[in-house]
């Protein structure tokens, strides 16, 4: 009877156990990976793309034939590579490591132990598969690190589409894809069950390769989109000055002169409301509808002396407030409005941010664009309330500018 994947595996494995030893070696080396360097914790604990390098290298792979399976590698090598099945020309459907991460979850499948380590170690083994998966994406796409403010500002354009906005970081996504792989309707079910035929296992490996490579890659067109924004915020703001050495000197009671300038030029329309920083705000924003965002602020200018005065002075005072200590605390050059705006624009639309201080702003800009915005999408609503605040943060900025 010819060779498969299944007989050489079993006879090169022939010693390998598929017992309890073996779950808590694969769970300690999966686990080991996830947390080998502070960027691969912060990778699979975060959203974020670009940020935090992950590599499977060399020596994971040595670590895993050598001290979790306990498998002659060379020999494994020699005769699977020997398999007409077989194409080494296909580097990810002929690795050896993702043919053997499948050969166990076949063996574990048919093995004595419990129904709860048999799941857990199953998950693991195919969580692995992915981590492999996104190392060589991440190597691809991200030679050096991304921006943190770009891949913050990603994550927060994602809609709910996004499996990654769904989950909430990479290692929730992995975790609920790989459940998915071993559930008794998915489509690589019988293939891992039975490990074969050779061409279904093969299709497995690229297929779940394919699918997680689908959604790095369109979290990436996303990121380059926001990046090619930001530049354009570059572009934009290139001839407004900013007030920075005053802003950096002027600390005392909590930014006054900026709060009160800012109360004063609120109720004068056309001291208030500037169209250059709403086309740059529109840049930073790009789901925003800049008609909007000018409605909003006439708006306030309108409505300041009045009874919604209990609503706009605090959200002045509130926004500039937040802003400037977040600014200060974060070391970031405040004379660097594109990075000023990248950064606020980030921790405003972030869905993830539960500082008081920063869901009080939040909430008094929605009572304004609630009123103001002629808009019942909720998403426009809540692009204009980010202009609003980034607008408020600008405007306080340019205030020598436009003196």
């Amino acid at each position: 009877m010819a060779a498969t994947l299944k007989t050489v595996f079993n006879d090169i494995g022939q010693d390998v156990v598929f017992n309890r030893g073996l779950v808590r070696r694969i769970i300690s080396y999966v686990n080991g990976f996830v947390t080998k360097t502070d960027d691969s914790i912060n990778f699979f604990g975060d959203a974020l793309i670009g940020v935090y390098p992950i590599r499977y290298t060399n020596d994971d792979k040595i670590m895993w034939f050598d001290e979790v399976l306990q498998l002659d590698e060379v020999a494994l090598k020699a005769d699977v590579y020997s398999l007409e099945s077989i194409d080494t020309s296909f580097k990810v459907s002929s690795d050896l490591v993702n043919l053997s991460i499948i050969w166990c979850l076949h063996r574990f499948e048919e093995s004595d132990i419990s129904s709860k380590e048999k799941e857990q170690v199953q998950v693991a083994l195919l969580s692995m598969l992915h981590y492999k998966f996104l190392s060589s994406l991440m190597s691809h796409y991200f030679r050096y690190p991304a921006d943190k403010g770009v891949a913050m500002m990603t994550y927060a354009s994602l809609s709910k589409k996004f499996s990654l906005k769904v989950h909430g970081s990479w290692g929730a996504l992995v975790k609920d894809r790989s459940e998915s792989i071993l559930a008794k309707t998915g489509i690589h079910y019988n293939t891992y069950r039975r490990f074969g035929p050779d061409g279904a296992v093969v299709y497995m490996i690229n297929d779940i390769q394919s699918r997680i490579r689908e959604v790095f890659k369109a979290v990436v067109e996303v990121f380059h989109r926001v990046r090619e924004d930001d530049a354009k915020i570059t572009t934009v703001s290139a001839s407004v000055d900013i007030d920075g050495e005053s802003i950096v000197k002027d600390k005392r009671n909590d930014y006054t002169r900026f709060r009160q300038y800012l109360h004063r030029a609120v109720g004068d329309e056309s001291t208030f409301i500037k169209q250059e920083l709403v086309d740059i705000i529109a840049k930073a924003v790009h789901t925003m509808p800049p008609d909007q965002l000018v409605n909003s602020l006439k708006y306030m200018s309108d409505n300041v002396s009045d009874s919604k005065d209990k609503v706009i002075t605090p959200l002045l005072d509130k926004t500039i407030v937040h802003a400037f200590h977040y600014l200060q605390q974060n070391k970031v050059d405040i004379t660097n409005l594109p990075l000023v705006l990248v950064k606020m624009r980030a921790i405003y639309m972030s869905s993830r941010s539960i500082q008081d201080d920063l869901v009080e702003v939040r909430e008094l800009a929605s009572e304004i664009t609630e009123d103001a915005v002629t808009s019942r999408n909720a998403s426009v609503k809540a692009s204009v309330r980010t202009g609003l605040l980034l607008y408020l943060v600008l405007r306080s900025l340019t205030m020598k500018h436009y003196d």
